[in-house]
């Protein structure tokens, strides 16, 4: 909020007179006290948050609550209109004729509920302060009245029914969907936040004294000559009058000159100590957002616990549960993982855990970070999750009788792998040794199954042995979690309609012809074609795919425009893209998309500008576009430099704009983090999470986002401070996939 600037200012006038001099009247020089937010803070939400012992905040006011309709004493009341008028039979049918949102028996509220608005006129935006139609109705001496309610004094008074009022329409309470109220809560939460640090940051304005008033000198005396005055006598009498003027003149100019002095010291005073009251405000911002959004969390959601019903899943070591808040509006699904050998005490102690909800506030936006769980001195790290976790009872029968098992060799553990092993055409070998080992034994195998010359018999041992070797890298990939689960969800995941309006163009770049490798690009490039294919209904004839050595700078720039050309309004198209983001310094950081035959250190060619790329994709005619690029453009990848001469610094590309109404843009991270890749599910970080969002079904922009954000900020964690990646996002977020 810009508080005015109080000026001040004085000039003198005089007639039949003038001051030697004209002492200055000081203006007051107060800063612009422009509210200041904190860029980026982290605040923990726990249970002593109650112990402040704040007022409650009640009906806050949110600009795009649904057409204006405000819920209030379990009535909702159309707050839109401020000149609503007619005569009562028109505002009765206007009243009876809506239908917004569904919400029943609209109507003119009765004198009782207008006294309600009355007392708590506040929370309406739009109530003016004169007679409103009540739906309270007599008739006197056969002429039809109404009772009209003055909103200012209270008082009720029959008024003609001809005769034209103000009026409010009132209906049954409306009741939002739970995902509509929950973003509700939020932005309430955010609205509120911002309310108490504006709030926080007001100074009061300083309330200057009078200004001097300007003096009015005396009208001179006009002196005339005697009949019988010699001029010496007249002039001698001059001389005495113009003597008495100037004394009278010197006082009045003293006397002004100190009420000036007075003046301006009392406003340097007070314009001192305006400007220095907002100045200690701007230095305690951090401290300021960091109760105010206390404050907001508290007074929107209350406190925050651990739902009582958990389910372990043993296999995994983790527990599923939720966390709400007192005041309900929150709730978060999450996994704990908590070690077996701690899991029952960790559920004993259910009632003693502290739970600790981090919030990231940044511009004027709440982003839940983590949650933390602490039993005892131990804490534990909750990560969001759409998973429903399902108990199975597990139950075996022992009887009596013999096993027939397979004739499965021994496996020898005494197989090394060489680092060359891993890949065998395009067999993608685990890291895992043992694991691996198994799965080069069961390639083989099935390359023993192709021989043709092989008898029945031989091939059913064979069979049975791949099935047992299949069943022991199973139970060790679930164990050591260090296998790429994405084809396995997927398989098991439901495929969508076709649908020929949504477009695919892909490019994965994992091994560079002039710079260093993006490992597992390829593979990631690869499996996302699969996932968003099936998941969303992309028909194979619209998707484009560049990998490798398919996606040089020439191959890429046709391929784009050749698709964009054929998409209509109403298609959406998807682009993805994995590989290398050099932001050029020469160029003031201009960030450039690196095609796989380009040199980092010779970037000229505009087409892949990264502002061209965003701005041939929105400016195309789909009404949808949605982007996913795993690259951070702060020149290098893998925590690991690319633009000579800046070892390992990360260098901040230039910002771009694009159509933020029809296009969104996911990214892997900020423009200072490297983007990073993830060994153990052989993908790159970024892109395995939005394809497990994908497949667990994120139906929109928003639900996607904070899953991915989510999953890929606490993995980055587990790897170390150098490795930390958030990914970020710009344009609407609202869009449906």
């Amino acid at each position: 909020m810009l508080l005015k600037l109080f000026l001040f200012s004085a000039t003198l006038f005089f007639i039949n007179g003038c001051m030697d001099r004209q002492p200055e009247v000081r203006t007051s020089k107060v800063n612009n006290s422009e509210i200041s937010y904190a860029k980026n803070i982290d605040v923990s939400v726990d249970e002593k948050t109650a112990e402040m012992n704040w007022n409650n905040f009640d009906n806050v006011k949110i600009d795009n609550e649904p057409t204006e309709l405000l819920n209030f004493n379990n009535l909702t009341w159309a707050n839109k209109e401020k000149n609503n008028i007619a005569t009562w039979k028109k505002a009765y049918k206007y009243c009876t004729d809506l239908s917004n949102h569904g919400i029943s028996n609209w109507r003119l509220p009765s004198q009782n509920e207008l006294n309600y608005i009355r007392e708590n006129r506040s929370i309406f935006s739009n109530i003016s302060l004169n007679y409103y139609w009540s739906s309270d109705t007599k008739d006197i001496d056969n002429i039809p009245n109404a009772i009209a309610v003055n909103i200012k004094t209270g008082s009720a008074d029959f008024d003609f029914q001809n005769n034209q009022n103000l009026f409010l329409c009132v209906g049954d309470k409306f009741v939002l969907s739970e995902i509509d109220q929950m973003a509700l809560y939020k932005q309430r939460m955010e609205v509120l936040t911002n309310k108490l640090i504006s709030k926080a940051l007001e100074v009061e304005k300083p309330k200057f004294p009078k200004k001097p008033d300007t003096p009015i000198v005396p009208k001179a005396k006009n002196l005339i000559k005697g009949e019988f005055e010699k001029t010496a006598m007249f002039e001698d009498r001059v001389a005495v009058e113009k003597n008495n003027r100037l004394q009278i003149i010197t006082s009045i100019e003293k006397q002004y000159t100190k009420d000036v002095k007075l003046y301006n010291s009392e406003i340097k005073r007070l314009t001192d100590e305006y400007n220095n009251k907002v100045a200690g405000n701007k230095n305690k911002i951090n401290l300021i957002t960091y109760e105010s959004i206390l404050k907001a969390y508290y007074l929107v959601y209350g406190i925050p616990y651990l739902d009582k019903i958990l389910k372990y899943d043993a296999d995994n070591e983790k527990f599923y549960t939720n966390i709400k808040s007192t005041k309900g509006g929150f709730e978060e699904k999450i996994e704990i993982i908590v070690p077996i050998n701690e899991a029952e005490k960790f559920k004993e102690n259910l009632s003693l855990l502290k739970i600790n909800v981090i919030f990231t506030y940044k511009d004027k936006k709440l982003v839940l970070k983590k949650i933390n769980i602490k039993n005892s001195e131990i804490t534990y790290i909750a990560t969001s999750t759409i998973r429903n976790y399902q108990d199975r009872a597990v139950s075996v029968a022992v009887n009596n009788g013999s096993l027939n098992l397979p004739a499965t060799p021994l496996l020898s553990s005494s197989l090394a792998i060489s680092s060359a092993d891993y890949d065998i055409g395009e067999i993608n070998y685990s890291k895992d040794p043992e694991i691996a080992r198994l799965q080069k034994q069961k390639f083989e195998l099935e390359n023993r199954q192709r021989d043709k010359k092989q008898s029945l018999a031989k091939a059913d041992l064979l069979r049975q042995q791949k099935l047992a070797l299949e069943a022991q890298i199973a139970l060790l990939e679930q164990t050591k979690g260090g296998v790429n689960d994405i084809p396995s969800l997927l398989k098991k995941s439901k495929a969508k309609k076709v649908d020929n309006t949504k477009w695919l163009f892909i490019v994965g770049i994992e091994n560079y012809e002039y710079t260093d490798p993006v490992a597992f690009s390829a593979n990631s490039a690869k499996e996302f074609k699969s996932v968003i294919e099936k998941r969303l209904g992309i028909p194979e004839s619209n998707i484009r795919t560049l990998i490798n050595r398919g996606a040089t700078s020439s191959k890429i720039d046709y391929n784009l425009k050749d698709m964009l050309r054929r998409v209509k309004s109403g298609d959406t198209v998807y682009f993805y893209y994995s590989g290398h983001g050099i932001p050029v310094p020469a160029q003031d950081n201009e960030a450039y998309m690196l095609a796989q035959d380009m040199n980092p250190a010779y970037l000229t060619d505009e087409r892949f500008k990264l502002q061209n790329i965003y701005k041939s994709l929105s400016n195309s005619k789909a009404t949808k576009v949605i982007a996913f690029i795993d690259s951070c453009f702060s020149g290098g990848t893998d925590n690991q430099a690319l633009i000579k001469g800046v070892a390992a610094t990360r260098v901040k590309p230039k910002s771009v704009t694009f159509d933020t109404s029809k296009m969104i843009v996911i990214s892997a991270g900020s423009g200072t983090q490297y983007s990073n890749k993830y060994d153990e599910k052989g993908n790159r970080l970024f892109s395995y999470y939005v394809m497990r969002g994908l497949i667990e079904n994120n139906s929109n922009t928003q639900r996607l986002y904070d899953y991915v954000k989510s999953n890929v900020q606490e993995k980055s964690y587990e790897m170390g401070a150098s490795y930390e990646q958030v990914p970020i996002y710009d344009g609407n977020i609202g869009l449906e996939l």
